[in-house]
């Protein structure tokens, strides 16, 4: 059914090497692209053979949908250099039909600091 999720990966972004004098926090923004749905889902770049009827959802640490390429990232809180920052990502159905297949997608990010 359109909106339910399966699966689930975390991944994580942990720094090091910063100037901890200089830097101390940062926030990660996952942009908008060409692979990213209006709904801020990430689509599947494949088209032979491919995954049908998902895309890919981004979660924040307390499994909140991230809305890619929205600016309302921007307003998020900064975390601290020394904690993992640590995000989800889901299946998601975006149609009621929905097909087997490979399904590949990538998302660009950028990371400011303060």
């Amino acid at each position: 059914m359109e909106g339910e999720t399966k699966g689930g990966t975390r991944f994580t972004f942990k720094f090091s090497g910063c100037l901890s004098s200089l830097v101390t926090k940062a926030r990660v923004y996952f942009q908008s692209g060409s692979n990213v749905s209006e709904s801020g889902t990430l689509e599947n770049k494949l088209t032979s053979h491919a995954a049908t009827g998902v895309a890919l959802q981004l979660y924040d640490a307390s499994m909140n949908p991230i809305r890619v390429g929205d600016p309302s990232q921007l307003n998020q809180t900064a975390m601290p250099l020394a904690d993992l920052m640590e995000y989800y990502v889901r299946y998601i159905a975006d149609s009621d039909a929905i097909g087997s297949g490979p399904f590949q997608t990538s998302v660009t990010y950028s990371i400011s600091y303060e």
